[in-house]
């Protein structure tokens, strides 16, 4: 193998990783994306999950609040 030969086979060789390193980058922002779109559900259910909690545990005061005693039924 000649130098010329030579230096076009490390030429494709590195044009080929450079090719897989890009895809690799490409990948790994794609799932970077997909982290940070979860994070930010996350972020949401979180918010939304206390204020259940919070409105249930309002409601729960209310309606114990609420109860009939049972002499004023009868």
């Amino acid at each position: 193998m000649n130098n010329d030969e030579h230096a076009k086979h490390q030429w494709l060789f590195l044009q080929r990783m450079e090719q897989m390193l890009n895809g690799f980058q490409s990948d790994l922002s794609s799932i970077s994306s997909e982290i940070q779109t979860l994070q930010g559900q996350s972020i949401s259910m979180n918010i939304k999950l206390k204020n259940r909690q919070a409105v249930r545990g309002e409601l729960s005061q209310f309606v114990d609040e609420m109860v009939v005693p049972e002499a004023m039924v009868k």
